[in-house]
Protein backbone atom coordinates (compact mmCIF):
# COMPACT_ATOMS: atom_id res chain seq x y z
CA UNK A 1 0.00 0.00 0.00
CA UNK A 2 1.51 3.31 -1.04
CA UNK A 3 1.18 6.23 1.35
CA UNK A 4 -0.49 9.42 0.06
CA UNK A 5 1.45 12.23 1.72
CA UNK A 6 -1.21 14.89 1.11
CA UNK A 7 -3.01 13.59 4.19
CA UNK A 8 0.04 14.02 6.43
CA UNK A 9 0.39 17.03 8.71
CA UNK A 10 3.45 15.77 10.60
CA UNK A 11 6.69 14.48 9.10
CA UNK A 12 6.65 11.46 11.39
CA UNK A 13 3.41 10.31 9.76
CA UNK A 14 5.31 9.14 6.70
CA UNK A 15 6.55 6.25 8.79
CA UNK A 16 3.20 5.30 10.32
CA UNK A 17 -0.02 3.79 9.13
CA UNK A 18 -3.34 4.50 10.83
CA UNK A 19 -3.10 1.44 13.14
CA UNK A 20 -1.54 2.09 16.53
CA UNK A 21 1.55 -0.05 17.00
CA UNK A 22 4.29 -0.23 19.60
CA UNK A 23 7.13 -0.68 17.13
CA UNK A 24 7.69 1.47 14.02
CA UNK A 25 10.29 0.36 11.48
CA UNK A 26 11.70 2.31 8.55
CA UNK A 27 13.73 0.50 5.88
CA UNK A 28 15.81 1.95 3.08
CA UNK A 29 17.24 -0.23 0.35
CA UNK A 30 19.91 2.10 -0.97
CA UNK A 31 22.34 1.61 -3.83
CA UNK A 32 25.23 0.45 -1.65
CA UNK A 33 23.67 -0.49 1.69
CA UNK A 34 20.49 -1.47 3.50
CA UNK A 35 19.56 0.69 6.48
CA UNK A 36 16.84 -0.02 9.01
CA UNK A 37 15.65 2.09 11.95
CA UNK A 38 13.39 0.96 14.78
CA UNK A 39 11.40 3.52 16.75
CA UNK A 40 8.47 3.79 19.09
CA UNK A 41 5.98 6.51 19.84
CA UNK A 42 7.18 8.83 22.59
CA UNK A 43 5.31 8.58 25.88
CA UNK A 44 6.25 12.12 26.87
CA UNK A 45 5.77 13.82 23.49
CA UNK A 46 2.67 12.52 21.67
CA UNK A 47 3.11 12.40 17.91
CA UNK A 48 6.88 12.18 18.15
CA UNK A 49 9.13 9.17 17.67
CA UNK A 50 11.93 7.83 19.82
CA UNK A 51 14.55 5.93 17.83
CA UNK A 52 15.55 2.72 19.58
CA UNK A 53 18.33 1.66 17.24
CA UNK A 54 19.65 1.84 13.67
CA UNK A 55 21.49 -0.86 11.73
CA UNK A 56 22.97 -1.04 8.26
CA UNK A 57 24.69 -3.58 6.03
CA UNK A 58 26.50 -3.12 2.70
CA UNK A 59 25.43 -4.90 -0.47
CA UNK A 60 26.20 -5.02 -4.19
CA UNK A 61 22.73 -5.93 -5.36
CA UNK A 62 21.78 -2.69 -7.14
CA UNK A 63 23.23 -1.37 -10.40
CA UNK A 64 22.12 1.87 -12.04
CA UNK A 65 19.21 2.13 -9.63
CA UNK A 66 17.78 -1.31 -10.37
CA UNK A 67 17.94 -4.52 -8.32
CA UNK A 68 20.17 -7.01 -10.15
CA UNK A 69 21.06 -9.44 -7.35
CA UNK A 70 18.20 -10.33 -4.99
CA UNK A 71 20.41 -12.63 -2.93
CA UNK A 72 22.72 -9.74 -2.02
CA UNK A 73 19.78 -7.63 -0.90
CA UNK A 74 18.21 -10.50 1.04
CA UNK A 75 21.42 -11.28 2.90
CA UNK A 76 21.82 -7.63 3.94
CA UNK A 77 18.16 -7.45 5.02
CA UNK A 78 18.50 -10.55 7.19
CA UNK A 79 21.59 -9.13 8.86
CA UNK A 80 20.03 -5.80 9.89
CA UNK A 81 16.71 -7.42 10.83
CA UNK A 82 18.40 -9.91 13.16
CA UNK A 83 20.54 -7.19 14.74
CA UNK A 84 17.58 -4.92 15.48
CA UNK A 85 15.36 -7.72 16.75
CA UNK A 86 18.00 -8.48 19.35
CA UNK A 87 18.15 -4.83 20.41
CA UNK A 88 14.37 -4.41 20.45
CA UNK A 89 13.82 -7.80 22.15
CA UNK A 90 10.96 -8.61 19.79
CA UNK A 91 10.36 -9.68 16.24
CA UNK A 92 10.04 -7.28 13.30
CA UNK A 93 7.36 -8.12 10.74
CA UNK A 94 6.34 -4.87 9.03
CA UNK A 95 8.31 -1.96 7.59
CA UNK A 96 7.81 1.36 5.87
CA UNK A 97 9.90 0.96 2.73
CA UNK A 98 12.02 3.25 0.59
CA UNK A 99 13.84 1.76 -2.42
CA UNK A 100 16.47 3.38 -4.61
CA UNK A 101 15.08 3.62 -8.15
CA UNK A 102 16.80 5.55 -10.91
CA UNK A 103 13.67 5.28 -13.03
CA UNK A 104 11.70 7.48 -10.61
CA UNK A 105 9.52 9.89 -12.57
CA UNK A 106 7.06 12.67 -11.79
CA UNK A 107 3.89 13.38 -13.75
CA UNK A 108 1.51 16.31 -13.41
CA UNK A 109 -2.13 15.27 -13.42
CA UNK A 110 -5.50 16.98 -13.07
CA UNK A 111 -8.72 15.65 -11.65
CA UNK A 112 -12.26 16.96 -11.34
CA UNK A 113 -15.37 15.71 -9.50
CA UNK A 114 -18.88 16.89 -8.70
CA UNK A 115 -19.67 17.91 -5.15
CA UNK A 116 -23.12 17.73 -3.56
CA UNK A 117 -23.08 20.73 -1.21
CA UNK A 118 -20.00 21.29 0.92
CA UNK A 119 -16.49 19.96 0.22
CA UNK A 120 -15.43 17.33 2.73
CA UNK A 121 -12.45 15.04 3.33
CA UNK A 122 -13.97 12.32 1.15
CA UNK A 123 -14.24 14.79 -1.73
CA UNK A 124 -10.52 15.60 -1.38
CA UNK A 125 -9.67 11.90 -1.56
CA UNK A 126 -12.02 11.40 -4.50
CA UNK A 127 -10.60 14.24 -6.60
CA UNK A 128 -7.02 13.06 -6.00
CA UNK A 129 -8.10 9.56 -7.02
CA UNK A 130 -9.64 11.05 -10.18
CA UNK A 131 -6.31 12.71 -11.00
CA UNK A 132 -4.52 9.37 -10.64
CA UNK A 133 -7.04 7.62 -12.87
CA UNK A 134 -6.87 10.20 -15.67
CA UNK A 135 -3.05 10.46 -15.68
CA UNK A 136 -1.08 9.08 -18.58
CA UNK A 137 1.05 6.53 -16.71
CA UNK A 138 2.65 3.55 -18.47
CA UNK A 139 1.58 0.05 -17.48
CA UNK A 140 5.06 -0.78 -16.18
CA UNK A 141 4.94 2.08 -13.68
CA UNK A 142 3.43 2.21 -10.20
CA UNK A 143 2.14 5.40 -8.62
CA UNK A 144 3.68 5.75 -5.17
CA UNK A 145 2.31 9.18 -4.29
CA UNK A 146 -0.36 11.54 -5.54
CA UNK A 147 0.42 14.89 -3.97
CA UNK A 148 -1.93 17.85 -4.52
CA UNK A 149 -0.23 21.05 -5.66
CA UNK A 150 -3.37 23.15 -5.49
CA UNK A 151 -7.16 22.97 -5.75
CA UNK A 152 -9.72 25.05 -7.64
CA UNK A 153 -13.29 25.77 -6.63
CA UNK A 154 -15.29 27.68 -9.25
CA UNK A 155 -12.14 29.37 -10.52
CA UNK A 156 -10.71 30.24 -7.11
CA UNK A 157 -7.36 28.65 -6.27
CA UNK A 158 -6.65 27.05 -2.89
CA UNK A 159 -3.19 25.88 -1.85
CA UNK A 160 -4.71 23.84 0.98
CA UNK A 161 -7.74 21.49 0.80
CA UNK A 162 -10.84 23.75 0.62
CA UNK A 163 -12.75 21.90 3.31
CA UNK A 164 -16.25 23.15 4.21
CA UNK A 165 -16.36 25.39 1.11
CA UNK A 166 -19.71 25.35 -0.65
CA UNK A 167 -19.52 24.28 -4.28
CA UNK A 168 -20.85 21.90 -6.92
CA UNK A 169 -17.43 20.92 -8.30
CA UNK A 170 -13.81 20.50 -7.21
CA UNK A 171 -10.59 20.43 -9.26
CA UNK A 172 -7.05 19.45 -8.30
CA UNK A 173 -3.62 19.60 -9.88
CA UNK A 174 -1.48 16.82 -8.41
CA UNK A 175 2.10 15.66 -8.71
CA UNK A 176 2.33 11.91 -9.23
CA UNK A 177 5.56 10.15 -8.29
CA UNK A 178 6.01 6.84 -10.10
CA UNK A 179 8.58 4.04 -10.02
CA UNK A 180 9.29 0.79 -11.83
CA UNK A 181 6.78 -1.93 -10.93
CA UNK A 182 9.42 -4.60 -11.57
CA UNK A 183 12.00 -3.04 -9.26
CA UNK A 184 9.44 -2.53 -6.52
CA UNK A 185 8.16 -6.09 -6.82
CA UNK A 186 11.69 -7.47 -6.58
CA UNK A 187 12.23 -5.46 -3.40
CA UNK A 188 9.02 -6.83 -1.90
CA UNK A 189 10.11 -10.39 -2.74
CA UNK A 190 13.43 -9.80 -0.97
CA UNK A 191 11.55 -8.62 2.12
CA UNK A 192 9.25 -11.64 1.97
CA UNK A 193 12.27 -13.95 1.99
CA UNK A 194 13.27 -12.62 5.44
CA UNK A 195 9.75 -12.53 6.85
CA UNK A 196 9.03 -8.82 6.32
CA UNK A 197 5.82 -7.25 5.04
CA UNK A 198 5.52 -3.80 3.47
CA UNK A 199 3.23 -1.51 5.47
CA UNK A 200 3.67 1.54 3.24
CA UNK A 201 6.11 2.91 0.69
CA UNK A 202 7.77 6.28 0.28
CA UNK A 203 9.97 7.51 -2.55
CA UNK A 204 13.61 8.17 -1.48
CA UNK A 205 13.59 11.93 -2.23
CA UNK A 206 10.56 12.39 0.01
CA UNK A 207 11.91 10.13 2.75
CA UNK A 208 15.09 12.22 2.92
CA UNK A 209 13.20 15.52 2.83
CA UNK A 210 10.67 14.69 5.52
CA UNK A 211 13.44 13.25 7.66
CA UNK A 212 15.52 16.44 7.82
CA UNK A 213 13.13 19.36 7.33
CA UNK A 214 10.57 21.06 9.54
CA UNK A 215 7.03 22.01 8.50
CA UNK A 216 8.01 25.70 8.68
CA UNK A 217 10.91 25.13 6.26
CA UNK A 218 8.69 23.35 3.76
CA UNK A 219 6.13 26.16 4.00
CA UNK A 220 8.81 28.76 3.28
CA UNK A 221 10.30 26.70 0.44
CA UNK A 222 13.27 24.39 0.70
CA UNK A 223 15.32 22.00 -1.44
CA UNK A 224 16.95 18.83 -0.12
CA UNK A 225 19.83 16.97 -1.77
CA UNK A 226 20.61 13.49 -0.46
CA UNK A 227 23.90 12.12 -1.83
CA UNK A 228 24.00 8.34 -1.55
CA UNK A 229 26.49 5.72 -2.63
CA UNK A 230 25.77 5.83 -6.35
CA UNK A 231 22.57 7.89 -6.52
CA UNK A 232 21.57 11.39 -5.47
CA UNK A 233 17.97 12.21 -4.55
CA UNK A 234 16.65 15.75 -4.96
CA UNK A 235 13.39 17.26 -3.75
CA UNK A 236 12.01 20.79 -3.59
CA UNK A 237 9.07 22.19 -1.64
CA UNK A 238 6.87 25.21 -2.33
CA UNK A 239 4.10 26.42 -0.04
CA UNK A 240 4.51 23.30 2.06
CA UNK A 241 4.01 20.89 -0.84
CA UNK A 242 6.50 18.80 -2.78
CA UNK A 243 6.96 20.51 -6.17
CA UNK A 244 9.85 18.52 -7.61
CA UNK A 245 11.47 15.12 -7.03
CA UNK A 246 14.19 13.35 -8.95
CA UNK A 247 16.99 10.79 -8.66
CA UNK A 248 20.34 11.06 -10.47
CA UNK A 249 22.94 8.40 -11.20
CA UNK A 250 25.75 10.04 -9.27
CA UNK A 251 26.90 9.64 -5.70
CA UNK A 252 29.75 9.14 -3.31
CA UNK A 253 31.20 6.25 -5.30
CA UNK A 254 31.92 8.62 -8.19
CA UNK A 255 34.21 10.62 -5.91
CA UNK A 256 35.87 7.42 -4.76
CA UNK A 257 36.49 6.26 -8.32
CA UNK A 258 37.96 9.64 -9.26
CA UNK A 259 40.40 9.39 -6.37
CA UNK A 260 41.32 5.82 -7.23
CA UNK A 261 42.20 6.83 -10.80
CA UNK A 262 43.72 10.22 -10.02
CA UNK A 263 45.90 8.99 -7.16
CA UNK A 264 46.61 5.56 -8.65
CA UNK A 265 45.47 3.82 -5.49
CA UNK A 266 43.15 0.81 -4.85
CA UNK A 267 39.41 1.44 -4.55
CA UNK A 268 39.33 0.56 -0.84
CA UNK A 269 42.19 2.94 -0.16
CA UNK A 270 40.51 5.70 -2.15
CA UNK A 271 37.33 5.32 -0.06
CA UNK A 272 39.34 5.61 3.16
CA UNK A 273 41.18 8.69 1.88
CA UNK A 274 37.88 10.31 0.89
CA UNK A 275 36.35 9.76 4.32
CA UNK A 276 39.46 10.80 6.26
CA UNK A 277 40.92 13.66 4.26
CA UNK A 278 38.23 14.59 1.76
CA UNK A 279 37.25 18.25 1.27
CA UNK A 280 35.33 19.63 -1.69
CA UNK A 281 37.20 22.97 -1.59
CA UNK A 282 40.96 23.17 -2.05
CA UNK A 283 41.11 26.37 0.00
CA UNK A 284 40.04 24.41 3.09
CA UNK A 285 43.26 22.36 3.05
CA UNK A 286 46.66 23.61 4.22
CA UNK A 287 49.39 23.60 1.53
CA UNK A 288 51.75 22.04 4.07
CA UNK A 289 49.56 19.04 4.87
CA UNK A 290 50.71 15.72 3.42
CA UNK A 291 49.33 12.19 3.61
CA UNK A 292 50.70 8.73 2.88
CA UNK A 293 48.67 6.67 0.41
CA UNK A 294 48.75 3.09 -0.73
CA UNK A 295 49.96 2.57 -4.27
CA UNK A 296 48.80 0.00 -6.76
CA UNK A 297 49.96 -3.59 -6.44
CA UNK A 298 53.71 -3.94 -6.56
CA UNK A 299 54.42 -0.26 -5.95
CA UNK A 300 55.69 1.36 -2.77
CA UNK A 301 53.50 3.65 -0.66
CA UNK A 302 53.74 7.34 -1.54
CA UNK A 303 53.45 10.68 0.23
CA UNK A 304 51.33 13.31 -1.51
CA UNK A 305 49.97 16.77 -0.75
CA UNK A 306 46.53 16.62 0.83
CA UNK A 307 45.45 19.43 -1.48
CA UNK A 308 45.71 17.00 -4.41
CA UNK A 309 42.83 15.01 -2.90
CA UNK A 310 40.71 18.13 -2.65
CA UNK A 311 41.57 19.18 -6.20
CA UNK A 312 40.17 15.91 -7.51
CA UNK A 313 37.05 16.13 -5.33
CA UNK A 314 36.44 19.79 -6.16
CA UNK A 315 36.61 19.04 -9.88
CA UNK A 316 33.87 16.40 -9.50
CA UNK A 317 31.66 18.63 -7.34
Amino acid sequence: MALDLHLSSNSSEIWMSKEKVNLLVGLEIGTTKVAMAVAKESRTSPGQLEVISVAQAPHKGIHLGQIVDSQEITFALQKVKTELEIVASQGITQVSLSVADLSLETVSAKGMISVKKVIGARDIEAVVKAAKETAQVRSDREILHAIPQHFKVEGTRYDEPPLKVKSTSLEVTALLITVSKKNLQMAKECLKMVGLEVRDIIAPPLAAAYGVTQISERNEGVAVIDIGGSMTHISAFKNGHIAFASSLAIGGMNFTQDLAVGLRTPQASAEKIKRTYGAALVDLVSPEEVIEIESLKGEAARVIEARLVSQILEARS
